[in-house]
């Protein structure tokens, strides 16, 4: 257990020196509410990683696996009703992105939208989780019980998520001395983020309906 602890804590510290999540959360730390902000996209961020590591632990990794070679046909539907939905929801937050704010509302530091940036951003991460999964592995060849896999499945992600929390710390310490820094950051993120969700949403949506299309017709 010991050794297998020191595996996985190196492992999730290596791990942890994620550029893209160290750079939102300095983001959210340069909002008007940094506290609530941070702690926001800490928790959408562990629960979508620690749920998506205890579904592969669980062994639903293979099951997603084939259903994702070999959609059935309401899948497929799914997925198309879900691509042409999020397609249609990018044009109108294009349409939109001068008088909404999804900006506005990461710049007030609402905490609903930096729990929902912590998911989708965990989400759109998963594809390079290599040593999260890697780890997941050293895992269920160890022999463990249940309680020790999820225990070092929460340790994982403690350490994983660290930086986040010792950005929120570093902001509260440096107080006035980072905060225009960090304002700066965070205002020129908000100016472009609208735009930005606004394309992924359409490319991302249009991409899948597609898919989905294509494969009901072949």
């Amino acid at each position: 257990m010991l050794r297998t602890f020191i595996a996985i804590a190196l492992i999730a510290l290596l791990d942890s020196l994620n550029p893209a999540t160290i750079a939102q959360a300095a983001v959210f730390a340069g909002t008007k509410h940094p506290s609530r902000a941070v702690i926001g996209f800490w928790l959408g961020a562990m629960m979508t990683y620690l749920v998506t590591g205890l579904l592969v632990l669980a062994g639903l990794s293979r099951l997603i696996s084939d259903l994702a070679k070999h959609p059935p046909d309401w899948l497929l539907v799914v997925m198309l009703v879900i691509g042409i939905g999020v397609a249609v929801g990018g044009v109108i937050t294009w349409r939109r992105r001068h008088s909404q704010s999804i900006g506005g509302l990461l710049v007030a530091g609402n905490q609903r939208t930096a729990f929902s940036v912590g998911i989708i951003a965990t989400v759109t991460d998963l594809p390079t989780a290599l040593p999260y999964f890697a780890a997941i592995g050293l895992i269920t060849s160890a022999g463990l019980n249940s309680a020790q896999e999820l225990s070092l499945m929460l340790t994982y992600n403690l350490i994983y998520l660290l930086p986040v929390l010792l950005v929120l710390a570093l902001r509260l310490i440096a107080g006035k001395r980072a905060e225009a820094k960090l304002e700066a950051i965070t205002a020129a993120f908000a100016r472009w983020s609208d735009r930005v969700i606004a394309v992924l949403m359409v490319v991302g949506g249009v991409a899948l309906a597609l898919y989905a299309g294509f494969e009901l017709l072949s």
